[in-house]
């Protein structure tokens, strides 16, 4: 038996991008910050930007409710992907989201 399921709690680094590429298909994407816990040796936050996509009716809610800063949950699974770069192969890891949770917005200054 096999299992592919990520949860992942971290604010978005920019407005999402969503963009159309079939007839009625969109694909949004965005990245999420997502801190480790953790202070490194010199005292900085650890944080891992995690790619994720999401697709059609997903993809559109993205579009009209998800903001720079805002503090979300993703729901999803990991996907690997190559693709060819004069000549080299490269490899992509990014989340597949499911469900997306707003939990709350940037903090206002």
């Amino acid at each position: 038996m096999f299992y592919n399921k990520v949860t992942l709690v971290g604010r978005l680094t920019k407005d999402p991008q969503v963009n159309e590429y079939e007839e009625n298909k969109k694909r949004g994407f965005f990245t999420l910050a997502v801190d480790r816990g953790y202070k490194t040796a010199d005292g900085k936050k650890s944080t891992d930007f995690i790619s994720v996509i999401a697709w059609n009716k997903l993809a559109d809610v993205c579009d009209e409710f998800l903001k720079k800063g805002n503090l979300i949950l993703v729901d999803g699974q990991i996907h690997t992907r190559q693709y060819q770069n004069q000549g080299e192969k490269n490899y992509v890891t990014e989340i597949t989201a499911e469900r997306i949770k707003f939990l709350s917005p940037k903090k206002e200054v």
